[in-house]
């Protein structure tokens, strides 16, 4: 059985970073998820990660709009 040194859950677009960056330090990363890579939630919202311009539930822009 190969050693690894990590093991990323979720092949989305920040499993997949992340398990990428870890190789390029040298260590032995398995990558796993349940589907292809990319078919989950960055597949679903296209890969982007944007903090400017969503507001969760919890914490509205505008709580009188609610």
């Amino acid at each position: 059985m190969a050693r690894l040194d990590v093991i990323v859950l979720g092949a989305g677009i920040v499993g997949t970073s992340v398990a990428l960056q870890l190789a390029k330090h040298g260590l032995s990363v398995a990558l796993v998820d349940r589907r292809a890579v990319g078919e989950e939630t960055s597949y679903g919202n296209a890969g982007v990660i944007e903090g400017n311009t969503i507001f969760p539930p919890a914490f509205p822009s505008d709580p009188i709009a609610l």
